[in-house]
């Protein structure tokens, strides 16, 4: 998808508004479920120590990430996506989705990571994040 939108004076470095005010509006145009994730969710929560270099977007299928000006979004597949439990993150021009708990997305990937760590490896089924 292409096309050109007026940016902002204050963005005009970036070339682009910050992927979360537009991300918002460009899934509600596709009518596709998303929830930000991982590092994204994590700042929006307050638990990451620095801004992430790119904007991580959860959806159900594996899209090519997306480049608008030096904004980077990429893109991770999620199975059962649906049945993450999101609440919304307000921002100048809309509402991010993100999931409710943070920590059951580090629960996750500690799962990943450390197979072998019972209290990790229960988070996951098959050594896969859900």
């Amino acid at each position: 998808m292409s096309g050109n939108a007026t940016v902002p004076p204050e963005y005009k470095k970036l070339g682009s508004l910050p992927a979360d005010q537009f991300v918002p509006a460009l899934m509600q145009r596709r009518h596709t479920e998303y929830y930000a994730g991982l590092l994204t969710a994590a700042q929006c929560h307050g638990a990451a120590h620095h801004r992430p270099q790119v904007f991580q977007v959860m959806l159900d299928k594996n899209e090519r990430p997306i480049r608008c000006g030096a904004v980077h979004v990429s893109v991770i597949a999620r199975k059962r996506l649906r049945e993450v439990p999101v609440d919304a993150f307000n921002t100048p021009r809309g509402a991010v989705r993100l999931p409710e708990s943070q920590k059951r997305a580090v629960e996750k990937v500690a799962g990943v990571l450390f197979p072998n760590v019972p209290e990790f490896s229960a988070a996951t089924e098959n050594g896969e994040v859900n």
